[in-house]
């Protein structure tokens, strides 16, 4: 009750950011922590391939978080934040519908670079929007980032149950839903890049 209170306080922009982050987390780890089962089991890779697979992931998001920083920099945060959402949306629809590795490969850089572009955006546009209560800002950021990295897995976890796509598609939706509402609600601001990964 009390994180909902302290989140009351803040602008929209910022409370947008915060759900914003809730789904970020929820909707990667409902996917990426079974994707590898997925691969090896249910479509029968090798587990060198799987490791391709996964490698490029990590390899595109952590590797090309200078070029996010420099999208923020040059086309501002809104724009960078809603392109990563919209890109992590067509990269996890791939996992559900794709089965050949070119498409999974595709997938895994969309998915990658979808991170690299809103993660360094978000936070340059937190810290410049809540200004003097920027320590107050990034503790909710944590907060909302560890509950989405918590829900995530028992989220994916059930939808299993039924099938791996079900789980991947509902992360696509999710994404899809904040591309959405920060197209529509979060107001435009020139700020600059800022580095660092907070999860997904």
């Amino acid at each position: 009750m009390q994180t909902w209170r302290e989140m009351r306080e803040f602008p929209l922009a910022i409370r947008l950011l915060l759900v914003n982050q809730l789904g970020v987390n929820t909707g990667f780890y409902l996917l990426i922590p079974y994707l590898a089962t997925h691969l090896g089991e249910d479509l029968g890779m090798s587990a060198a391939v799987v490791g391709i697979v996964l490698g490029v992931r990590n390899l595109s998001q952590q590797g090309l978080f200078i070029i996010g920083g420099s999208a923020a920099d040059r086309l501002g945060a809104r724009r960078v934040i809603i392109a990563g959402c919209a890109l992590r949306t067509v990269g996890f629809g791939l996992f559900a519908l794709g089965d050949g590795l070119g498409v999974l490969l595709a997938a895994s850089v969309l998915s990658g670079f979808a991170g690299a572009l809103f993660n360094p955006a978000v936070r340059a546009y937190l810290a410049q929007e809540a200004g003097e209560r920027k320590a107050e800002a990034f503790a909710l950021f944590n907060v909302f980032a560890t509950t989405g990295a918590l829900v995530g897995p028992l989220l994916g976890s059930a939808l299993l149950l039924v099938d791996f796509r079900v789980s991947a598609l509902t992360a696509a939706a999710l994404f899809a839903l904040l591309t959405v509402a920060q197209a529509m609600v979060l107001p435009a601001r020139e700020v600059p890049p800022a580095r660092g990964d907070h999860h997904g």
